[in-house]
């Protein structure tokens, strides 16, 4: 007795597509998280995070869009910190 699938085509031992996509997903989720984790690691060597407040305030213009209030409160607050 020979095994068919439901959209007809025999059955010839090999993993199915649902076995194919879950041991595909969990190897990316593996690989992924080693990557975070070897990523983690480097930032806590000596001088791991130099550089990184260059993109620290990436996102600074966008705020004012969506938030102009506290963006003109942060401005006029500037001047402030910065004096003596």
């Amino acid at each position: 007795m020979r095994l068919e699938t439901a959209y007809g085509g025999a059955d010839d031992g090999v993993m199915s597509d649902v076995a194919v996509t879950v041991i595909g997903g969990v190897v990316i989720l593996a690989v992924t998280g080693v990557v975070i984790y070897l990523y983690q690691r480097s930032l806590d060597k000596p001088g791991g995070r130099e550089g990184l407040g260059q993109v620290g305030d990436m996102f600074g213009g966008l705020i004012e869009v969506f938030n102009p209030g506290e963006a003109r409160a942060r401005d006029g607050l500037s001047p402030r910190r910065d004096s003596p």
